[in-house]
């Protein structure tokens, strides 16, 4: 087994109301800051910073091109591929080196793309329960994972971790600026203000979840990388909450309580 020591990344959303906030940590060390829109309206940039605020890249929003691209619904029956939620990419010098987007090739069959230059990394999202994971390919290489716990979220900050292969280490700024970008497109919570906690339980069932490597980052990582990320999850539920998770519960169970009380009577009272 070939050993991996380049560091993981950890993405830690700060703040979910008003604006979205990430701070993207090293073994737990800070390096990189993010922000992304909380509303849909305008769709505007996503950024990313180094640890000392020094801009990053930056992402622009064509309309017309979005527009142009999704005008006709289920354009990809037709032409075996189309394009959703493309993202620019640009640096600090507002060059264009890059582009996020959505491909969906069938009903059933839809990727996420990092594009760099001339280099094309497509990543396959699959649902596993309580997890969710988008495994990076290269080509017909399994590259990376980026990796969602769902089983629980507290205040809608949503957390991740990044695990790459060694070779890919100096697209780490971007690798990181794509769970940003991910994030926002399929877990912004558009307009919401959300205290306590949110669970979640989701199962693949589409074309692409044989594409998933269960085994990807124990195999080049090692077991003590998976057990580091439950931990991670875990920890991060804790720091992002502003509710007692015991309180929660309590509601939690209450409610659960008066719901099977109010069957009882429905079922039992009234027939």
């Amino acid at each position: 087994m070939k050993k991996n020591f380049e560091k993981r990344n950890e993405i830690n959303q700060t703040k979910s109301t008003g604006k979205n906030a990430f701070v993207i940590t090293e073994d737990g060390f800070p390096v990189y800051k993010a922000e992304s829109p909380w509303t849909p309206i305008h769709k505007l940039s996503l950024s990313i910073t180094d640890e000392a605020g020094q801009p990053l890249y930056n992402t622009s929003y064509s309309f017309y091109e979005n527009f142009t691209e999704e005008l006709i619904p289920f354009k990809y029956l037709f032409t075996g591929s189309q394009k959703f939620d493309q993202f620019s990419v640009t640096d600090t010098d507002e060059k264009t080196i890059g582009s996020f987007y959505i491909e969906k090739n069938g009903l059933w069959d839809s990727k996420v793309c990092i594009k760099y230059n001339d280099k094309l990394l497509i990543g396959c999202r699959v649902g596993t329960g309580f997890d969710e994971n988008v495994t990076f390919y290269d080509g017909d290489t399994v590259v990376g994972q980026l990796t969602k716990s769902n089983a629980m979220v507290a205040d809608n900050k949503d957390n991740y971790m990044l695990h790459f292969l060694d070779e890919y280490v100096e697209l780490k700024p971007l690798l990181a600026f794509f769970a940003i970008y991910y994030d926002f497109v399929y877990h912004n919570n558009t307009g919401e203000a959300v205290v306590g906690y949110k669970v979640s339980y989701k199962k693949s069932l589409h074309k692409n979840v044989d594409k998933y490597d269960m085994d990807f980052i124990r195999n080049n990582f090692g077991e003590n990388a998976v057990q580091d990320m439950n931990n991670f999850f875990k920890d991060s539920v804790k720091k992002s909450s502003s509710l007692n998770l015991k309180l929660f519960w309590t509601i939690f169970g209450i409610g659960v309580g008066l719901a099977a009380f109010m069957a009882f009577v429905i079922i039992f009272v009234f027939n």
